[in-house]
């Protein structure tokens, strides 16, 4: 039933990519200007933008600041599809493993297991 859930959110992500392609290319805002939000970030038709396709890769706590940015700004919709995609392209590149589970370089570098008893729950170590 996990691999049913995986498909769906891998489906949903990538028709939410299709359709804001789509709808760009049918109907093109030439007079829309991007408002900069930062030195990461704009705002382009309300939706949320990373000024750089490969930040996400470089820099993973833009991620959070990205959901940051959402939350801050109520009149951004969603992210655009070059964001999205760069968010996609950016899991295989973070310390997660596709399966979920922790590398240990990052669990042995991890403070927050270190002063706990000898079992944690949530990592395992």
């Amino acid at each position: 039933m996990q691999r049913y859930y995986r498909a769906a959110k891998a489906v949903t992500q990538l028709n939410t990519i299709l359709l804001q392609n789509l709808g760009a290319a049918i109907f093109p805002a030439f007079d829309a200007q991007p408002e900069i939000l930062n030195e990461r970030f704009q705002s382009v038709r309300e939706l949320l933008d990373a000024r750089d396709p490969e930040l996400f890769e470089r820099e993973p706590a833009a991620i959070l600041e990205s959901f940051r940015l959402m939350q801050d700004h109520s009149e951004l919709k969603g992210m655009t599809a070059p964001t999205l995609r760069a968010l996609w392209r950016a899991r295989g590149a973070s310390s997660m493993r596709p399966s979920g589970a922790i590398r240990p370089t990052a669990r042995a570098s991890s403070s927050s297991c270190s002063s706990r008893a000898a079992s944690c729950t949530s990592c395992g170590a």
